[in-house]
């Protein structure tokens, strides 16, 4: 069972985790923890701030949000519904999954 920091546990609905935070070990430069979508579903911004990146990493879509001291990324996404340098406010899309 891994542990939820607790931003994150009032951000994210119930789901399993695919992946915990583990910066350290066999997971080294994992910083963040991987929760499933279904594919073709909505993906919203759990904070309020401003999309400072939302492009291709690797061949993978990607969109970070940056709002005060939070700062979440979004990765694996099948379609980008922002721009860098958009303001968005908690529960705006996006992408989707």
């Amino acid at each position: 069972m891994s542990t939820i920091p607790l931003l994150a546990s009032l951000c994210i609905p119930a789901a399993a985790v695919l992946a915990p935070f583990a910066p350290a070990g066999d997971y080294a430069g994992h910083w963040g923890i991987d929760v499933p979508a279904e594919p073709g579903s909505q993906v919203t911004s759990p904070v309020p701030g401003w999309v400072t990146f939302a492009g291709s990493v690797a061949g993978m879509r990607s969109v970070t949000v940056a709002g005060g001291a939070v700062r979440v990324s979004f990765s694996y996404l099948a379609d980008i519904a922002v721009e860098p340098g958009e303001r968005v406010a908690a529960g705006d899309p996006v992408g989707t999954a």
